[in-house]
């Protein structure tokens, strides 16, 4: 059996700046946290993944269960913030109901830290259980190529009639890759 989960990202901008850190630019431990579960995985930083010379972020999980992300979490005192990133996704699974999945993953968050809804910009083999619902809303990529992805937080959260705007305090952003055998 054989699972592959790799995003690479050249940087997620926001209106206002509002990541640390968010073009990778200096170390990830500047900005970022890391987590990971399970073996075979891979998060670095460098400048040869994407054509510009800028630093992108490079996560890739391998064969057996678990995941690999960096994230971090910020105040918001409005939705009206315009977010953009570069991705480059690479998914494979190979045998039974196998699955690999990764995504740039944009978490709604109450002031106590609760999720409310989360937007995923995500690639995904056949068997992830990963499905649209009223609080959680995916964005199908692409394979292999780079691709641009830009909106406004105020006009994505249409795509999530189950949460209530009023009730977001903070955004989570997260680069997340995660494999499954069974």
């Amino acid at each position: 059996m054989r699972l592959i989960a790799v995003l690479i990202v050249a940087g997620a901008l926001w209106s206002g700046e509002l990541l640390t850190n968010g073009g990778f630019e200096e170390p990830l431990s500047v900005g970022w946290t890391k987590a990971q579960y399970g073996a075979n995985i891979l998060i670095e930083r460098s400048t040869g993944h994407h054509p510009d010379p800028d630093y992108e972020v490079y996560i890739y999980k391998g064969d057996g269960r678990g995941y690999g992300k960096i994230y971090q979490t910020v105040n918001i005192t409005t939705l009206d913030l315009r977010f953009q990133a570069q991705l480059r996704f690479i998914t494979y699974a190979s045998g039974g109901t196998a699955w690999a999945a990764a995504a740039l993953v944009i978490s709604y968050l109450s002031s106590s830290n609760t999720i409310l809804g989360e937007t995923r910009i995500c690639n995904k083999t056949t068997y992830c259980p990963w499905r649209n619902s009223s609080r959680l809303h995916l964005i199908n990529a692409p394979i292999g190529s780079w691709n641009h992805f830009e909106f406004n937080i105020d006009e994505e959260l249409v795509n999530l009639p189950g949460v209530d705007p009023s009730q977001i305090a903070k955004i989570r952003i997260a680069v997340f890759d995660t494999c499954y055998d069974c």
